[in-house]
């Protein structure tokens, strides 16, 4: 009995060694592969996580695939094996058993947003292709937390995409912006910066050099930490904008986050650099991207801070840069004194070029908003600045000016209009047309049709009309407004007024009538000629009467007025001398 008893006892050892033999081996590789050192990250629900870990090579083996079980987690919870992404095959360079080869590998597990809290376990497989039965495997776990991975923020934690930059200036050192960086883990976390230096490298090669204080700080578990940026521009960096985004992440990408960093190094605006925090500039009008078309007036709100603990003269200045930041206009804002904790809005325009040369459909122009204390810029001098956009209409004509010549005249008299226009559109214009005309003075002149060729073509856009018209002879004196009007496109108007000064048209004088010589009439219209009778009393003592007529009929219709105060001499004489021969004939 007890011979029976060992032996089943000797049995079960036996039995229960191989168990454990069959147990170990089945964790070894099975061949000349073999992967070790897996990586355990740990990262938030809908977060994509990076798992790595190294091939070893001791054979022939020169490509391979890798596969991993569905991860397994806390209440039967799992990541399914379509979440898990593998690069396959992966080559792989031969080795030896005294000399194997290695590779690190990276694969990705996307953690599902509805994914438990926990560890999840799965068993990473590599298999020869070569060679199937070739195999070897390897635990790993990933770790979903309940943090929120890291947040770039602002000084008053909110979330923060673009770094609030606009421009810089060639030759700056700038250090005036900083942000946050906030760790929501519950263990501390080391953050790196990564700049994207081709996008702020001109094409000569010089770089906006972008450095961050602290460089690589370590957060602790659901703390912050405040980072400064500089930027410094060398002299000659190109005028341009420049857009780049900044990456924060921990080792291996476990957390990340970005922010954009956009900015125009323009020429210098402040002569020594943005300078000083007592004054904040905010323009209110126009707004960002605002569409203008050439020639167009630019209303210009800007208000002023002044954060400061003294008194300011304020000065503003606007200037009007094209893409290649060559200056186009420029317009000073005035200058106010600002108490401390004060503001003012500063009003001013300033008009976009109207000159083909200068402007075009599509272009982008910058506008630039300078505000500085007049007595000290190199101690306080703000910058901000706005886009506006160029964009030509189809059709339109601009009434550049429209003058009369002479702008005073009298009944009779012709009045030249001059009207300069300006196709300020895409498409050419073929049946332009001006008109001249006032209801009272029953006036209407038409040009013939002519043409502009669109915006771009300059010269060959523009025209200047003279019209003529002749003040009626009964026009009273006055002020009479002469509407000029431009028709063009599909009966599209532009007009503007100009007002004509009509003087004293007659004038008389009680005398002895004398035969007057009539004017001799151009063939163009009648006109006559209004006088006055004399009164009884005028009669006995005067046999005769003279009549006055405008000096625009006794020697033309452009006589000025100078000649009609001639002429009025000349007949008061012939009057005065007439009068005295009838008195000495009656004496003798």
């Amino acid at each position: 009995m007890k011979n029976i008893l060992f032996t089943i006892l000797m049995t079960l050892i036996v039995l229960s060694s191989s168990l454990n033999v069959a147990s170990v081996y089945a964790n070894n590789p099975t061949g000349n592969i073999d992967i070790i050192n897996a990586t355990s990250p740990n990262g938030r629900v809908g977060q994509t996580l990076t798992v790595g870990f190294t091939l070893q090579n001791k054979g022939p083996a020169t490509s391979v695939n890798f596969s991993s079980t569905a991860l397994t987690g806390p209440q039967g919870a799992t990541i399914p094996i379509s979440n898990i992404v593998f690069t396959n095959p992966t080559n792989i360079e031969v080795g030896t058993p005294t000399v194997p080869t290695t590779k690190a590998i990276t694969f990705t597990v996307n953690v599902p947003s509805n994914a438990v809290f926990g560890n999840y376990n799965g068993i990473i497989t590599v298999t020869d292709v070569n060679t199937p039965s070739t195999t070897a495997t390897l635990p790993y776990t990933v770790s979903v937390t309940q943090g929120v991975g890291i947040q770039i923020v602002d000084l008053s934690n909110r979330d923060l995409t673009v770094l609030g930059l606009r421009t810089l200036q060639r030759g700056e050192l700038n250090d005036r912006h900083s942000f946050k960086i906030k760790n929501g883990e519950t263990t501390p976390l080391t953050v790196s910066f990564n700049v994207p230096t081709a996008q702020y490298t001109d094409n000569d090669g010089d770089i906006v050099d972008i450095r961050f204080t602290p460089s690589n700080p370590t957060i602790q578990a659901n703390s912050e930490v405040t980072v400064q940026v500089t930027f410094d521009v060398p002299e000659d960096q190109e005028l341009k904008r420049y857009t780049g985004t900044m990456t924060a992440s921990t080792q291996n990408n476990q957390f990340s986050d970005t922010l954009e960093m956009t900015f125009d190094v323009v020429e210098d605006i402040c002569s020594d650099g943005v300078v000083g925090n007592a004054l904040s500039i905010d323009v209110q009008d126009p707004d960002n991207n605002d569409k203008f078309k050439p020639g167009e007036t630019v209303d210009i709100t800007v208000n002023v801070d002044n954060n400061g603990d003294q008194d300011y003269d304020v000065t503003v200045e606007a200037f009007l840069l094209d893409e290649s930041g060559d200056e186009l206009e420029s317009e000073d804002g005035g200058t106010e004194n600002l108490d401390e904790n004060d503001d003012f809005d500063f009003e001013f325009s300033l008009n976009i070029p109207s000159d083909p040369n200068d402007v075009d459909d599509g272009d982008i122009l910058t506008l630039f908003i300078k505000a500085f204390d007049d007595d000290n810029e190199n101690e306080q001098c703000i910058v901000d600045s706005v886009d506006l956009k160029i964009e030509l209409e189809d059709d339109d004509v601009e009434l550049e000016s429209a003058t009369l010549t002479p702008a005073a005249a009298i009944c009779g008299e012709t009045v030249g209009t001059v009207v300069k226009v300006k196709n300020i559109g895409g498409d050419d214009q073929d049946d332009v047309f001006i008109t001249v005309k006032n209801a009272v003075l029953n006036i209407r002149e038409v040009t013939e049709r002519f043409t502009l060729k669109e915006f771009k073509d300059d010269e060959d856009a523009k025209a200047t009309k003279r019209l003529e018209f002749v003040v009626p002879p009964t026009t009273k004196e006055g002020s009479y407004p002469i509407d000029v009007e431009v028709t063009y496109g599909s009966g599209e108007t532009v007009s503007d007024t100009v007002f004509l000064a009509v003087g004293q048209c007659s004038k008389e004088t009680p005398s002895e009538e004398v035969p007057t010589e009539e004017p001799t009439n151009d063939g163009n219209e009648e006109e006559t000629t209004p006088t006055e009778t004399p009164s009884e009393e005028d009669n006995n003592e005067v046999s005769g009467s003279t009549t006055f007529l405008p000096t625009s009929r006794l020697f033309g219709n452009g006589a000025s007025t100078a000649f009609w105060v001639i002429a009025d001499i000349v007949l008061i004489v012939l009057a005065l001398y007439f009068i005295i021969l009838i008195f000495k004939k009656r004496r003798d």
